[in-house]
């Protein structure tokens, strides 16, 4: 009989430690990746913002002499915080109804009344014809703006993340509620010296492990890094986003690993008093 509970047992470590795993990993997944807020807070800590306003001041001015303008027309236009803006709106409008938040029309405005100013500035004859180069430019500008502004691959985040939040629930609850039964089950077989508590924290130690691995050999061997995407700002937005998510994985993995520590500690010391 004691063989059979040793195996039943062991199996329902197995699964409790599973189910621990499946709880853990999906839960830390639906607070980091399946959120906006955590799309945002990496974007402005990986300075995604200020590569967006790089590139597109860049771009300004390597199309200034062609319009018949120096490029340090551009020093003072636009701000990091604007493009801030109109990016976290698009962002946020995208996840709340699946509309295009669109600037071009603004920039538009922007650009035109910038540029004017800059003509009056310097004297600066127009004809008619120049008139509507002028125009063509800024149109183009103002688009090329909208595009810059807009977040790549943000239709299919949002699909994903909208389909997973149909499961995630039941997924969550489902697997706490095995994690319960499979505790339960282990604490009524009543090993002696209380080892049914070494199976509990065999199985948190185990999830714990699953949690830290595989994150860490990610991170060792630099996989996320080796992907080349461009533009370099939305490169090191991949990376942070994902490596920040590896971290979280770690730290829950690290802090069922104490738990299993604890565990067993409890059980040591409830057995050292029972003498």
């Amino acid at each position: 009989m004691n063989k059979l509970y040793t195996v039943i047992a062991g199996i329902l470590a197995f699964l409790l430690s599973f189910f621990l795993f499946v709880l853990s990993f999906v839960g830390i997944t639906s607070l980091t990746l399946m959120k906006e807020d955590y799309l945002l807070m990496m974007l402005d800590k990986t300075s995604y913002f200020d590569g967006v306003y790089t590139e597109y001041i860049k771009d300004l001015k390597k199309g200034a002499g062609a319009a018949g303008f120096e490029p340090t027309i551009y020093d003072d236009f636009l701000s990091v915080d604007t493009i801030k803006k109109d990016a976290q709106q698009y962002i946020q409008q995208y996840f709340q109804d699946g509309s295009v938040y669109r600037v071009q029309e603004q920039m538009k405005s922007k650009l035109e009344a910038h540029l004017q100013q800059k003509i009056k500035e310097q004297n600066i004859i127009l004809q008619e014809e120049d008139k509507q180069r002028l125009q063509a430019y800024i149109e183009v500008n103002a688009k090329g703006y909208e595009q810059f502004v807009q977040f790549p691959f943000i239709q299919y985040i949002v699909q994903g993340i909208s389909m997973m939040d149909r499961v995630i629930p039941f997924v969550l609850g489902i697997s706490f509620v095995l994690v319960c039964i499979c505790i339960f089950l282990l604490y009524r077989l009543r090993f002696p010296k209380k080892k049914e508590w070494w199976f509990v924290s065999v199985a948190f130690a185990g999830a714990g492990w699953m949690l830290v691995v595989f994150p860490c050999i990610m991170l060792i061997g630099k996989v996320i890094k080796k992907i080349v995407l461009e533009p370099a700002y939305f490169y090191y937005f991949f990376n942070g986003y994902i490596h920040h998510y590896f971290y979280f994985l770690i730290m829950v993995g690290i802090g069922l690993l104490i738990c299993a520590g604890i565990v067993e500690l409890c059980r040591i010391k409830f057995l050292k008093e029972k003498v």
